[in-house]
């Protein structure tokens, strides 16, 4: 038998997972190679304890929680110090490994000094990619250069570092000289009905953080102007909700904030409404866009290049430039189409997300990702 070594990003535990109604989401790929590789995974987390409840899982995952034996900081710049003596204390646990794996770029300073220690090999897998969010978010330099030096360092010391978009290995290769960086994208699954005819068509459901990079204030400005009455459903929590509440308020668009949502039950929200709008103002390989459509929903995405690798405008779904203009213009377009032209958008969706996103085919490329290195 195989074990990897699953280091989660830095600061995150498997709890973290279980709290955001996501962990079942996330443990499905590994549980699923595990199964059929015949594959053990350890879990690194950053966690005083957790506990798996499900048998299922505890066949295939253990779990390593960093801070049930190592002392914790309250203070998260001690915290971050600490962090470069971790490798020293789980040396011996990850040495009966065959792999080490860096979900994420942040926290890969400990799995390559752990690599350093152990001899194993690396592989590191980024869903977005954080040096370009530091530059987008405007964050301050020595931010922006500390995730420059650092995924400049995980280049060259991990054996497969791998992105889930076009765009993101476009821009570490030009970033960063002679990088070597391959595009395993994110997975969803398919909705196994039509339910068109069920579907709101008077809301537009959002998935996703409360939080600038998702743009909801572009949204309801854009809404306040359109001769239609459209409400916004939002499934998430962020720390613009009360900004967002109030604007919808002024501009007299109705909100309805649907709090945080178990990833278990996001698929029959989805398929309750025709519309899902993603209006970021940048993103990595959006998970929430794959799932809204291989549930059935019609996709109105801000043109930026990370959506439009993955939608084909008026094909399988829409993309808008941001400006209100545009955007009331895409929206007139949905409501333009027929019966048969919604239904045949849907399927165009379905079919994108069936030939390049489905879980199957995600899992043979991770597989083939993890036979290419051990």
């Amino acid at each position: 038998m195989k074990i990897i070594s699953v280091f989660l990003t830095y600061d995150y535990s498997l709890e973290t997972w279980e709290k955001n109604g996501t962990l079942n989401r996330e443990l499905k790929i590994f549980k699923e190679i595990a199964k059929s590789e015949n594959i053990k995974f350890k879990f690194i987390s950053y966690d005083k304890g957790f506990v798996l409840n499900s048998p299922d899982l505890q066949q295939y995952i253990e779990i390593i929680s960093i801070y049930k034996n190592l002392k914790y900081f309250n203070n998260k710049y001690l915290r971050f110090i600490y962090s470069f003596f971790i490798p020293f204390k789980i040396k011996e646990e990850v040495e009966k490994s065959d792999l080490i794996f860096q979900n994420q770029l942040d926290g890969s300073w400990i799995s390559m000094i752990t690599k350093k220690l152990t001899k194993k090999p690396l592989m590191i897998r980024t869903g977005y990619d954080a040096y370009q969010f530091s530059i987008n978010e405007n964050k301050n330099k020595l931010f922006i250069y500390f995730y420059r030096a650092l995924t400049k360092l995980s280049l060259k010391y991990s054996d497969l570092y791998t992105v889930t978009s076009l765009s993101d290995k476009n821009f570490l290769e030009n970033s960063f000289k002679n990088a070597k960086v391959k595009i395993t994208r994110n997975w969803t699954g398919l909705t196994k009905e039509n339910t068109e005819n069920k579907r709101y068509s008077n809301k537009i459901l959002c998935v996703g953080r409360l939080v600038e990079q998702k743009n909801y204030i572009f949204l309801i400005n854009s809404l306040s102007k359109y001769e239609k009455s459209i409400s916004i459903d939002i499934v998430g929590e962020g720390p613009e909700k009360n900004k967002i509440k109030n604007l919808s308020k002024d501009k007299n668009v109705e909100v309805n904030f649907l709090g945080k949502i178990n990833h278990d039950n996001l698929s029959e929200i989805y398929q309750k409404y025709k519309l899902y709008a993603i209006p970021s103002n940048f993103e990595g390989n959006p998970k929430t866009l794959l799932e809204a459509m291989g549930n059935g929903c019609i996709v109105l995405a801000s043109n930026i290049e990370n959506h439009s690798e993955i939608i084909d405008n008026s094909i399988n779904g829409f993309l808008f430039d941001l400006t209100e203009k545009d955007f009331i213009k895409t929206l007139d377009k949905f409501y333009s189409l027929n019966n048969l032209e919604v239904i045949d958008m849907q399927k165009n969706a379905c079919e994108t997300i069936g030939l390049k996103y489905s879980f199957q085919i995600i899992k043979k490329e991770m597989i083939k990702d993890i036979n290419n290195i051990i």
